[in-house]
């Protein structure tokens, strides 16, 4: 290998070894967010509000767990015969398991249990309940785990709306963040190129060619870009100060292209296709009326009265000697009941029927009104954005003319044709231009970032 292709070699390595540094050193918009959202505590507090919502469900759920009661008793009572009258008395165990089905809202009981006094009475016995019309089908039982699950996904679509509202400022600080440093960037350039006059006025002095006044301007011209330059990098610091617990690294820079990529994708038909069907505030809407609706129904139910079929088979025994009543269980006894339960006045029921009535509208209402507050901010913002994209199209002609005036009297100048007034006041109309074309681009950006928050679109 000869010394030129070694040369090539070597520069090659330099080259991609300075890129991997530079990409090393930068941070993408997918990267900071991801970061912020994995570090945000407002997040991650909305993420065990979810967890609690969800612990609920199986709170709820736990109604068609088995329970096991255990009792015991004491007793005296009067027996009664045609010629006599006796005491028996002794106390009574049981044990009983009762198990809730919330499909048909029915419970069944296995239980066992003895009385032990001058007679051993063991038995084992079954009781099924059956709903006849309050609760019936399950309604109240399910209900209950209904309403957990609704509150469930209330949470998750209260919280994403709340964690999208948040992300969003960090969106815009992202963005703040590269308008920031482009515009600290073009101060310096501005810097340098104004010393760089002031140096070149001071030679034309030196030869009488211009006034003191003159190099006077260039002077001030330095101290004003030198003032500019100090209040964006005070904007710098606070915002690496906001993002300074997220980011442990906060030499690392924004990537500059994600700026151009984003303006690039804000046109005309991505700005028509946003619409606010997706906002997540009619999610969270939509699960209210679900939930007053089987409300409504779980009230009206309430109104019947609790009417419910028990029966009853219950095997026994009877004898002095409780291993003996063990032995001799054919006593079958069997009973079947309807038992009603019926307040007369049901005023809490009603009370409420009335109230749910009330807020079905004020929700029919609440969802009107953001229905046209939302229309109204995405109708406003599109028309931000096609405004300021029209003056960043002014803007970015408007510089090309500045540009090419400053060419030209830049050569004027060079041969003494020109005052310097002229040059310097071009110079800084093209430096606020350049400064407001930056501005623009961040507007628009920001625009568009509230046009998705209002849209329900990451």
């Amino acid at each position: 290998m000869n010394k030129k292709n070694r040369l090539l070699l070597l520069l090659l390595f330099i080259l991609l070894q300075s890129n991997f540094l530079f990409a090393q050193n930068t941070i993408s918009y997918k990267e900071f967010i991801s970061k912020i959202k994995n570090q945000l505590p407002q997040i991650q507090k909305t993420q065990l509000s979810i967890k609690l919502a969800e612990n609920k469900i199986k709170q709820a759920s736990s109604i068609t767990d088995p329970v096991l009661n255990f009792n015991t008793n004491l007793m005296q009572e009067y027996q009664y015969t045609a010629t006599t009258r006796n005491y028996i008395h002794g106390f009574g165990v049981g044990a009983e398991i009762t198990q809730k089905n919330i499909e048909n809202g029915t419970s069944l009981q296995y239980g066992i249990a003895s009385f032990f006094g001058d007679y051993k009475v063991p038995q084992i016995y079954i009781n099924y309940s059956y709903p006849l019309f309050y609760n019936s089908g399950g309604m109240q039982d399910k209900f209950a785990i209904y309403a957990a699950q609704n509150n469930f996904d209330l949470e998750k679509w209260k919280q994403l709306e709340s964690d999208t509202q948040i992300l969003n400022q960090y969106k815009k600080l992202y963005f703040q963040w590269i308008q920031t440093k482009t515009a600290i960037n073009l101060l310096k350039k501005s810097i340098i190129n104004a010393k760089n006059l002031r140096k070149n006025a001071k030679a034309k002095y030196k030869s009488g060619l211009i006034d003191l006044d003159d190099v006077e301007k260039t002077e001030s011209l330095i101290i004003k870009y030198q003032n500019q330059l100090v209040q964006y990098q005070i904007s710098l610091n606070k915002l690496l100060a906001s993002i300074k617990p997220y980011i442990n690294n906060l030499k690392l820079i924004p990537n500059d292209s994600d700026m151009r990529d984003q303006i690039t994708k804000i046109n005309t038909k991505n700005l028509s296709a946003m619409n606010i069907k997706n906002n997540s505030s009619f999610k969270v809407y939509e699960l209210q009326k679900q939930y007053f609706n089987e409300y409504k129904k779980v009230l009206e139910n309430r109104l019947t009265p609790k009417t419910d079929l028990n029966l009853q088979v219950a095997l026994k025994g009877r004898d002095e000697s409780f291993y003996q009543s063990v032995r001799n269980f054919e006593d079958l006894d069997y009973s079947a009941a309807i038992v009603i339960s019926m307040p007369i006045e049901k005023a809490k029921e009603k009370a409420d029927l009335e109230a749910l009535d009330i807020s079905t509208k004020l929700l029919e209402q609440n969802i009107l009104q953001n229905t046209n507050l939302l229309q109204s901010q995405r109708d406003q913002i599109i028309a931000n954005i096609e405004g300021q994209q029209n003056q960043l199209i002014l803007s970015q002609k408007n510089l090309k003319n500045l540009n090419k005036r400053y060419k030209i009297e830049a050569g004027k100048y060079d041969k003494a044709r020109l005052n310097l007034s002229f040059l310097i006041e071009t110079q800084n109309a093209i430096i606020s231009e350049k400064i407001n074309t930056i501005n623009l681009k961040l507007n628009i950006i920001f625009n568009y970032l509230d046009l998705a928050l209002v849209s329900g679109v990451e």
